[in-house]
């Protein structure tokens, strides 16, 4: 498929040894390197291993939000090399001057909203049958 090869990308993660604290949280800096296509963009990457929260969860949620988007396989796969969790990520698209920061602000633990997981009201469990579904449009 043309339009997956175009947006296939190369990725580069390399941790460096350069340590600062971002507010509360001591982090360690990685440098991401993407290239393809769509141009080269160049980050750096801030994470800490302080957070007090399921890492590998909060990765795979990560990975399965990015799936929905072409060619993100590779870069997730890159990214799963960093340890802890970006407090701070500072992207720069080459040569472009586009730059874009994104810092977490806050964590706190939360018990989910009364009725955050429980299905609506007038939920109706309906049995799954894509071929039913099929037929029926081909009628």
């Amino acid at each position: 498929d043309q339009s997956g090869a175009a947006l296939k990308r190369e990725v580069k993660v390399t941790p460096t040894e350069e340590r600062r604290k971002i507010r509360a949280w001591n982090a360690r800096k990685y440098t991401v390197e993407m290239s393809g296509a769509l141009g080269k963009l160049e980050m750096a990457v801030w994470t800490t291993t302080e957070l007090k929260l399921n890492a590998s969860a909060y990765k795979d949620l990560v990975r399965d939000v990015s799936s929905m988007f072409p060619g993100a396989a590779e870069v997730m796969a890159a990214m799963n090399r960093i340890e802890g969790i970006a407090v701070l990520t500072e992207t720069a698209m080459g040569g472009s001057g586009f730059k874009r920061r994104e810092e977490l602000v806050s964590v706190e633990e939360k018990a989910p909203p009364p009725g955050t997981y429980a299905p609506p009201p007038a939920y109706k469990e309906i049995r799954f049958d894509p071929l039913a579904k099929m037929q029926e449009q081909q009628q």
